[in-house]
Parts: structure tokens; C-alpha cells; sequence
């Protein structure tokens, strides 16, 4: 190569070079930091917006339970922000799913409960109230502030003369939702069952085929016998029958599995029969079919 070619032969600046990449690659990261910046102030500032914040919060459904409270309730998880940035009583934002779960967990009365949000600035609550069915005794009572502290349940005296066990009202579904004050045997089947352990208001701690099975045992024998079964009895020692305790006083052990009919119809027929005068009557033993017996005092 001749000399003229060689002089006009040019060598890279490497660190020029170098140090362009490396501004532009600062260029890049300082204008995507200010895209951010300005995406999450215009977040925040569209968060912040008064015009959706939710303030106006009704409530439907409520027979027992107070609509106060259960405001209270949705304003509690409307309080508060995501990341310190993005408010939780904000429209867009708002938990529906998360209030109808709080309101839920906070009161085991409600069935069901539906939240759902008006635009721009409310939120309707659609709440289901569980319905007295009956009562359930026995095991212990387990309150959240049992949990709280030690873990360790305790059980509170007797609620009703003669009862030594907690008890509590169930719905039809045999979900324990609430601890009464005072019980009328009355008005309510009762329902003992001495297997029961811890429970917590919210339990199922009733199968509803046990529901079922005592509703239909009343109502046949009110409407065919003019007796009034009051309680059923789930005992360990009988882990294959109930006993029915009626208001005369006296008891049926009865089996818990099979046909109704085999020992209804035959009960039936002793008491409307040999057993008319029932005075000192202890108990009638009908888990044999058709062969029955009972004992007096």
C-alpha cells in the first residue's frame, strides 16, 4: 500500500465512544424515570379526585343487624391506601369482593353478601340474614377473643335451666350464628349433642340432614299425634340412634338411619292405644320396628 493511502487512514476514538453510549444510555434511563414520575403523580392526583372518593354507602337487607354497623364495616376496608399511594375509598379501587368477605367474617348472622358499587361515589350492600331454625347445646364456645389471647376456650355458665353446655341458635343449614341470651324450649327445637368440641360462631356444627330429619319427626307427630317433640339428642352412647324428647316429659329412642315409617307408624299406634294415659311414662324404646317397648316410672 502506497504511503498516501496510509495517511489517510483514520482510528476510532474508543473512549469517545465509550462515553456517548453511556450518556445515551443515562439519556434513557433519566427520560423513562421522568415518564414514570409523571405517570404516578397522574395517578395519584386522579386518585385523590373528591369526585370519587365513596361517601354514600346504603345498605339493604338488614332485619337484626344494625346498618350502622355494617357501614362501620365497609368504611373500615374503604380505609386506608395501596402502597401509600393509591386510596382504597377510591371508585376504581374500591374491594367490593373484599367488604362483602369483611362483613361475612365479621358477622356470622349473614347468609349472603353482596356489594356492589354506583358510580361515582357509593356502594350498595345487599345482605341475607340467617333465620332462627333452632337451637344446638353442647361442646365449647370458642370467641375470637379467646383466640386472641391465650387460645384456650372457656366455656360461660349455663344458659338455660338444666343445660350445662353452650348453646346457640342455627339456621336451617345448621350454621351456628349466634349465642342467645335467653332460650324458649318453647318456641324452638333444641337440638344436645354432647360430641361437639370447640365451636365458633360461623361452624356448621349441625348436618342438615339431622335438621331435616327432626323438623320432619315434629311436624308428623303435631299433625298426627298431637305431640310436640322439643329436643333431639345426639348422645355417644347411642351412636346409632336419637332420642326425642317430647313435652310430656317422656323420651323415644329412635334409630337414625332407615325409613321413618318403620317406627313412626307403630309409635303412633302405642300411643294412641295402650299408651292414652301416659302419666309416668319414661321412655319408649322404638328401634325394633314394629316391636316397641317403654317403661314407667
Amino acid at each position: 500500500m502506497s504511503a498516501y493511502y496510509k495517511s489517510r487512514i483514520v482510528y476510532p476514538n474508543r473512549k469517545k465512544e465509550a462515553r456517548k453510549r453511556v450518556f445515551g444510555f443515562a439519556f434513557l434511563v433519566f427520560g423513562i424515570c421522568v415518564l414514570v414520575g409523571l405517570l404516578l403523580w397522574g395517578l395519584y392526583a386522579f386518585a385523590r379526585l373528591e369526585k370519587f372518593r365513596i361517601k354514600n354507602i346504603s345498605v339493604e337487607g338488614a332485619r337484626v343487624l344494625s346498618q350502622d354497623e355494617i357501614r362501620g364495616i365497609a368504611e373500615r376496608e374503604l380505609g386506608g391506601s395501596f402502597l401509600f399511594i393509591i386510596p382504597k375509598h377510591h371508585y376504581i379501587f374500591a374491594s367490593s369482593w373484599r367488604i362483602a368477605e369483611a362483613l361475612r367474617a365479621e358477622f356470622p348472622r349473614i347468609r349472603t353478601a353482596f356489594v356492589k358499587k354506583s358510580f361515582p361515589d357509593g356502594i350498595k350492600i345487599s345482605i341475607e340474614e340467617r333465620t332462627e331454625w333452632g337451637i344446638i347445646c353442647g361442646g365449647t364456645r370458642v370467641t375470637k377473643e379467646t383466640e386472641a389471647t391465650n387460645g384456650v376456650a372457656s366455656t360461660p355458665p349455663a344458659e338455660t335451666e338444666g343445660e350445662k353446655d353452650t348453646c346457640g341458635y342455627i339456621d336451617r343449614e345448621g350454621v351456628l350464628f349466634e349465642y342467645p341470651l335467653e332460650i324458649s324450649g318453647a318456641f324452638f327445637p333444641i337440638i344436645l349433642d354432647d360430641s361437639l368440641g370447640e365451636i365458633r360462631e360461623g361452624d356448621r356444627v349441625v348436618g342438615e340432614h339431622i335438621v331435616s330429619f327432626f323438623e320432619t319427626v315434629r311436624n308428623r307427630a303435631k299433625q298426627e299425634i298431637g305431640i310436640a317433640f322439643i329436643e333431639l339428642e345426639i348422645l355417644e352412647e347411642l351412636p346409632d340412634d336419637y332420642r326425642l324428647r317430647s313435652d310430656e316429659g317422656w323420651y323415644a329412642i329412635v334409630p337414625r338411619s332407615g325409613d321413618q315409617t318403620l317406627w313412626f307408624s307403630p309409635l303412633k299406634a302405642l300411643l294412641e292405644h295402650e299408651l292414652k294415659n301416659r302419666a309416668g311414662l319414661e321412655y319408649i324404646d322404638a328401634r325394633f320396628g314394629n316391636k316397641l317397648f317403654y317403661k314407667k316410672r
